[in-house]
């Protein structure tokens, strides 16, 4: 199984000989949030060779296991991958209204570099790769929309739109625990920014796009999930917010 997490979550289930080629394959995402670790989608019918790209373009730190079917023991899992961009290249692309919170943005996202140990570059507008490059003479820009290759995660930083129809996708898939579920325990309406960017500090923008730390609290009225779901068991946004 090969996986990266390039705006979102990748897959590739891959070729094992192993395996009958009518094998059939179950894939979890889970999230770890502090010292728990929470289903959060699945997806199955995936053969070898089958691949997906899931989800949000913002930090969540994800699980994703393989698992598959055997007769004798039922379902068993083969494999699991962990977020680890150590030593790994990562892309945070810069979608700034100025230039100057664009500079504030790289400064925070050295903060995601310490924390995950990584090898950081940006993209950034074409006409600011050679100013941005003279102001942090120590990191690497390139140019929005150019060629990531090798990268293990990336992300990009703005104000974005509601995809259109959106909540009518979310509807669309069951709401209940079990296979073929999508987002158990809650979900963003944007796969852009995890909470309504409106509400939000320009660095708070930022930081909650990398999964680092806010100067604030949740609120029910900034925070954009799922509330509707009966069984909230795993709801870790019910706790500790107002």
């Amino acid at each position: 199984m090969d996986v990266n997490f390039n705006f979102g979550v990748f897959v590739n289930i891959g070729h094992n000989d192993e395996f009958p080629d009518d094998s059939e394959f179950v894939v979890l995402i889970k999230e770890k949030i502090g010292n728990r670790t929470l289903f959060k989608a699945s997806f199955d019918r995936l053969y070898k060779g089958y691949w997906f790209s899931y989800g949000e373009a913002f930090f969540t730190n994800n699980v994703v296991e393989l698992w598959t079917y055997s007769s004798e023991i039922g379902m068993y899992k083969l494999t699991e991958h962990h977020f680890d961009p150590k030593d790994k290249k990562v892309i945070i692309e810069l979608h700034y209204e100025n230039r100057l919170e664009g500079q504030r943005w790289v400064q925070i996202a050295n903060e995601f570099r310490t924390k995950w140990r990584c090898n950081l570059e940006f993209a950034v507008h074409e006409n600011d790769v050679e100013r941005f490059s003279r102001i942090f003479q120590n990191e690497i820009f390139v140019s929005l929309g150019s060629e990531y290759d090798g990268c293990y995660a990336s992300y990009k930083i703005g104000r974005f739109n509601t995809e259109p129809d959106r909540d009518r996708i979310i509807k669309e898939k069951d709401q209940f625990p079990g296979w073929n579920v999508w987002y158990w325990w809650r979900y963003s309406r944007s796969f852009t920014n995890p909470s309504q960017w409106k509400h939000l500090h320009s660095e708070d923008i930022a930081r909650e796009i990398l999964g680092l730390a806010t100067s604030r609290k949740f609120k029910y009225d900034t925070i954009d999930c799922n509330f509707f779901v009966d069984y909230q068991l795993s709801n870790l946004l019910n706790e500790g917010i107002e």
